[in-house]
């Protein structure tokens, strides 16, 4: 991808991502979390489906940097679990796990 569209990508997803947050949940005093965490993305897709080591992740991962979680950095981010599944509609869902210290 040219680096022009790339960048144009690259904030498609980030406006998309930061849209789709739940203001009252963001906004409250638990987030961005404090503690390490582990991240889980599905990505449920019209077929044809996509293997699951082909989905990229970064983009909606650095979205949640300052808002979710502080930053995407191993003190922040434990882990990211890619989950593919098939459905009548293109959605991502990202959900967030306290590590157990």
């Amino acid at each position: 991808m040219h680096w022009n569209e790339r960048r144009q990508h690259r904030n498609n997803v980030f406006m998309l991502v930061r849209s789709s947050l739940p203001f009252e949940v963001v906004n409250c005093d638990n987030w961005p979390a404090t503690e390490p965490v582990a991240l889980r993305v599905t990505a449920y897709m019209k077929p044809p489906v996509l293997d699951a080591d082909n989905v990229t992740l970064k983009d909606v991962i650095d979205s949640l940097k300052g808002w979710v979680v502080r930053d995407d950095d191993a003190r922040f981010v434990t882990s990211v679990t890619p989950l593919v599944k098939r459905n009548t509609e293109n959605v991502v869902v990202v959900e967030v796990f306290k590590e157990a210290v």
